[in-house]
């Protein structure tokens, strides 16, 4: 479809007096919230590294394996073996073969539990020093270093986010007032904020239709639920029914 010259230099004259003022302030400040969004993230990725190091460690460091229950049971075994076969002298000495290798299952049984802790005690010790250690250490200096920038980057643009009511100090209200200047769609920063918030507004109602789509789609599939047990139930109970019918014919007949 062909655009009517009227309406097209409309649109040119309308991108010629684009507050450019305006659209250079709200640009600047995008860029301070998406760079200090960038550090946030960098640090934030850095704790999660920190966390995940001292987790894993923690993990293998607590595999361990406790002798205390068979043992138990091998003792108790061994004493009520001791309390059969020691009176009577005949098979006595089965008796006492019977404890002496019931002892030495739990000595046994003792040295692999505790050379199985001590394998992953020592083989988290050394990931720790070799691996997960350097990792934290790496970590931390990453993490001072990106607030040392941060710090810094705050201090030498924070002029460029001053002239922003509290609500619009973030990378997206900023970069959407930025974008509706630049397309020509507001002429002051008012209109740019209006837009905005139309678009929150908008945003708001399709989350909440989502979630209620969501709550919908759940309320559907237990009542599928609900509407198959019932149905099973009912088979149930027409077999039962049909069962007893059958015995009272035979009974009659």
């Amino acid at each position: 479809m062909t655009i009517p010259m009227g309406k097209e230099d409309d649109c040119s004259e309308r991108n010629k007096t684009m507050n450019s003022k305006l659209f250079s302030d709200l640009y600047s400040a995008s860029e301070y919230y998406r760079v200090c969004n960038t550090y946030h993230e960098k640090i934030a990725n850095s704790k999660t590294n920190i966390q995940n190091c001292k987790n894993n460690y923690i993990e293998l460091k607590g595999k361990k394996k406790n002798p205390s229950v068979a043992n138990i049971f091998l003792v108790m075994f061994g004493v009520v073996t001791c309390l059969t076969f020691l009176p009577d002298a005949e098979i006595r000495p089965a008796g006492i073969l019977i404890a002496i290798a019931i002892a030495l299952v739990v000595i046994f049984n003792i040295l692999r539990c505790k050379s199985y802790n001590d394998k992953h005690s020592k083989q988290a010790d050394k990931l720790w020093y070799d691996k997960w250690g350097p990792a934290i250490a790496q970590a931390e200096k990453d993490i001072q270093k990106a607030n040392q920038r941060l710090m810094k980057y705050k201090a030498d643009h924070y002029n460029c986010i001053n002239f922003l009511p509290n609500q619009y100090q973030n990378y997206s209200a900023t970069s959407y007032m930025a974008i509706a200047v630049r397309n020509g769609r507001a002429d002051t920063f008012k209109e740019a904020a209006n837009l905005y918030e139309e678009q929150l507004h908008r945003w708001r109602m399709e989350q909440i239709n989502e979630e209620i789509a969501a709550q919908n789609w759940a309320i559907q599939n237990n009542l599928a639920s609900l509407g198959q047990q019932q149905a099973e139930t009912n088979k149930l109970l027409k077999d039962i029914e049909n069962l007893e019918f059958y015995n009272a014919f035979v009974k009659n007949n």
